[in-house]
């Protein structure tokens, strides 16, 4: 599976004002300027959060496929070493 490595700017923008979003709904958009600021602070946090993981994922994935592919060298290497014995 390949994940993208980044996202712009406005799509990162664009996830966390929906999230803020979907948390004033939950409190049924009761509260101030305070709240709807916590809210996106706290969305931030949370978008952030799975961005860092779907990183991380996407690092693990391609570093799966670099010692991979070098432990495929590594077997050709031994084929023909054990060749020149």
């Amino acid at each position: 599976m390949t994940i993208p490595n980044k996202i712009s700017t406005e799509q990162r923008k664009q996830v966390i004002a929906e999230a803020a979003y979907f948390r004033a709904e939950r409190r049924g958009f009761n509260g101030g300027d305070g709240d709807a600021f916590r809210d996106w602070v706290q969305a931030e946090g949370e978008v952030d959060e799975r961005l860092r993981k779907i990183e991380i994922e996407h690092f693990i994935e391609r570093l799966d496929e670099v010692l991979l592919a070098a432990n495929k060298k590594l077997t050709t290497l031994k084929r023909k070493a054990a060749g020149l014995i």
